[in-house]
């Protein structure tokens, strides 16, 4: 199923259609609501799973689509689901390698977008994620992620990167 605009009705309507079609025998929004609240506190309500996704969203000011990545993909690594394979390990690699590549490209997606994919995927607290970069990678991703949050990325009205992200650039690279 191809979706043009990954929004919140698109993804809820896509994952309640997959578990129906699935005859409920999926349980990722059970695991999802669960997940929410033993770990991160935000009640389960009549507004459902995706009404914990907007509060938790809210609360953190990051989108609801990267809320729903960050702990779809929190999910799908999770010890009880198998984790991940190797394949998936090194797709979610090169993708972030990806993203560190496009860092000072003139490229229009290099904004908010990028950002928060990089906020969705740099999973910086779990162990499958620190052992796919050398020691230098890893805490340069880690730094990245820093300077995103802390609202340092970027400068000006076109995204432009600032210093201090092209650097870290250049430490994750090498060059």
């Amino acid at each position: 199923m191809f979706i043009k605009v990954a929004d919140e009705n698109s993804i809820v309507s896509f994952i309640e259609g997959y578990e129906f079609g699935q005859n409920l025998e999926c349980d990722f929004t059970e695991q999802l609501k669960k997940h929410l609240i033993n770990n991160f506190k935000i009640t389960y309500s009549n507004d459902g799973w995706p009404g914990q996704i907007t509060r938790y969203s809210k609360k953190k000011s990051i989108s609801w689509v990267t809320t729903f990545r960050q702990f779809g993909l929190e999910i799908l690594t999770s010890d009880e689901n198998g984790g991940l394979t190797e394949e998936m390990q090194e797709l979610i690699k090169m993708r972030i390698q990806n993203l560190i590549k496009n860092i000072g490209c003139e490229n229009p997606w290099f904004k908010e977008e990028w950002a928060n994919e990089c906020i969705a995927l740099f999973a910086i607290k779990s162990t499958w994620f620190k052992n796919l970069w050398n020691k230098w990678e890893y805490a340069a991703l880690k730094s990245i992620l820093r300077v995103i949050k802390q609202g340092q990325a970027f400068e000006g009205l076109f995204f432009k990167p600032t210093k201090a992200l092209l650097d870290l650039k250049t430490k994750f690279t090498g060059d």
